[in-house]
């Protein structure tokens, strides 16, 4: 009897081990799991709420305007030990209008361009980045002076900063803030230099 409590003690504490191990092994890959790292790829629309503040120093004149539009998106997150990099595309229906203090009319129709997030997993739904990139601006514009029009697009950089909210697995929020300035030349080749700011919040799928 004595030898056959001892294996059944032995095989319980083979049993119990082999148990734990699992448990463990478990609690690891549930951990694990659960931690929403940014990765993959992201297809997103935006609300996008675009200021722009215009200045012709050659005529003194000033200006802004504003407009509440949307915008689509796509980018790739690469993750390192919850550090992203996350390269991607863009397209903005802008379409904000902007007349200076002279009466010229100045139209930033919209925007597309490349832009790179750079960011770090904060909790297991919280992330923040910032971001840097190149956006080709189309614009319309009618001067009054002058009695003429053009329509022309210019490159130029922005930058920008932002957080995202993971509310499923798949579904990501999120609201940033972006900031670009834009030198273009009128008919009489002087500057006219824009301030062009855009708040977006947008939704995205990842897959």
């Amino acid at each position: 009897r004595l030898v056959l409590d001892c294996k059944y003690k032995s095989f319980l504490v083979k049993i119990m081990k082999k148990f734990a191990i699992l448990a463990t092994l478990l609690i690891s890959l549930s951990s694990f799991s659960a931690f929403a790292k940014t990765s993959g790829n992201y297809a997103g629309i935006d609300i996008i709420y675009s200021e722009v503040k215009l200045d012709q120093a050659s005529t003194s004149s000033i200006g802004s305007g504003d407009q509440i539009s949307v915008g689509v998106n796509y980018k790739y997150a690469f993750n390192f030990n919850n550090f992203f990099v996350a390269p991607g595309v863009f397209f903005d229906y802008t379409n904000i209008r902007a007349k200076a203090s002279n009466n010229d009319e100045w139209d930033l129709d919209f925007r597309y361009g490349a832009k790179v997030d750079l960011g770090y997993d904060i909790t297991d739904k919280f992330a923040a980045f910032v971001n840097i990139g190149l956006a080709n601006n189309h614009y319309d514009a009618k001067y009054i002076v002058s009695g003429t029009k053009t329509s022309d697009s210019k490159i130029e950089e922005l930058y920008g900063i932002g957080v995202k909210y993971s509310a499923t697995d798949d579904i990501d929020v999120g609201l940033s803030y972006e900031f670009s300035n834009l030198n273009v030349k009128d008919p009489l080749n002087n500057t006219v230099k824009f301030d062009l700011e855009v708040v977006r919040l947008g939704i995205s799928y990842n897959f």
